[in-house]
């Protein structure tokens, strides 16, 4: 069977000389200003997605526990 989820929103946080610096995105896609810290990235930094939402096939929207970490290579 086919389950299809939409991402409404989330959040794109880094951490940047000891300060988090968060992002967020109202849709599936990723913002300039989410796009731009990930210019400032270097090697192992980690990027963190986050409270993310996404409507299910009943068309409610839920918030998906934990987050998604990207270390930099």
């Amino acid at each position: 069977f086919d389950i299809r989820w939409i991402v409404t929103s989330f959040r794109v946080s880094i951490n940047d000389k000891g300060y988090t610096i968060d992002r967020d995105s109202n849709s599936n896609t990723f913002t300039d200003a989410q796009k731009q810290l990930f210019n400032q990235l270097r090697k192992n930094d980690q990027v963190v997605l986050q409270d993310i939402k996404a409507k299910g096939p009943d068309g409610k929207i839920v918030r998906l526990d934990g987050a998604i970490v990207f270390k930099i290579q």
